[in-house]
């Protein structure tokens, strides 16, 4: 059944224009899937749908709640200019989504002020520079449930949210199963990490600027198992 659900959820996802890998793809799809700890699931900076079509059918698969994609769709330094609202809505709607998928079209900072519900898993990928990636943090890290999870795109290259994840994840206390893929960083919340945890914070976070480095060479090095056990046990804990 999830199998299906995965293929079918890969082939609508390719169809939309985007810069997410298909492994981040995936791995939004069993995060979204696997989401049980209540709270909603929450998207900043929704573009033309990818990332939208493979929360949404990850939620489909699992508990069916709603996915809001938070965007102004006015474009960005990082994206081309012009509305996007209209292609992002087509591509929802060819997914067979649409239902599961709540357009929010405002700017991370409006949307944030409005929204009064708690969040189990977001996922931020909007503007880059560093006080934008800061400020997305600073404004949803509140909103989400203990236990819930924060994702995070384009952590390896770009240096706002390279710096943010260093310094509010890695860094923080109250977050403890971190794990990578691609260029994707993801954590579970808590009120206080062990000391345990921070060291294996600190040990992800060398291993992250390893593999980072390796990539910029064009170097393919297997992660090792004991990481990939620690994001398989988060997405596990969801479940």
């Amino acid at each position: 059944m999830h199998k299906m659900s995965l293929e079918m959820a890969e082939k609508a996802a390719e169809k939309a224009e985007g810069y997410l890998s298909l492994p981040e793809g995936r791995l939004l799809y069993k995060l979204a899937r696997n989401h049980n700890v209540g709270g909603a699931i929450v998207e900043v900076g929704s573009w033309k749908g990818k990332s939208t079509i493979w929360l949404a059918y990850g939620s489909k698969a699992g508990k069916k709640g709603k996915v809001f994609a938070i965007d102004p769709h006015t474009g960005s330094p990082e994206m081309p200019k012009g509305n996007s609202l209209k292609e992002f809505s087509q591509n929802i709607k060819k997914a067979g989504v649409a239902d599961l998928v709540k357009p929010i079209v405002k700017t991370s900072e409006q949307a944030a002020a409005l929204f009064k519900g708690e969040v189990g898993l977001v996922f931020i990928d909007g503007r880059h520079e560093y006080s934008f990636a800061k400020q997305d943090f600073e404004l949803w890290f509140p909103k989400v449930k203990q236990h819930g999870v924060m994702v995070f795109h384009d952590t390896n290259l770009a240096v706002g949210p390279k710096k943010v994840v260093k310094e509010n994840v890695f860094d923080s206390k109250n977050f403890r199963n971190i794990g990578f893929l691609d260029s994707i960083t993801f954590a579970e919340k808590v009120k206080q990490n062990s000391f345990f945890d921070r060291l294996q914070n600190r040990k992800v976070w060398l291993l992250k600027q390893f593999f980072t480095l390796a990539s910029k060479l064009n170097l393919k090095i297997a992660l090792p198992k004991p990481i990939k056990a620690v994001g398989k046990k988060l997405i596990e804990l969801m479940q």
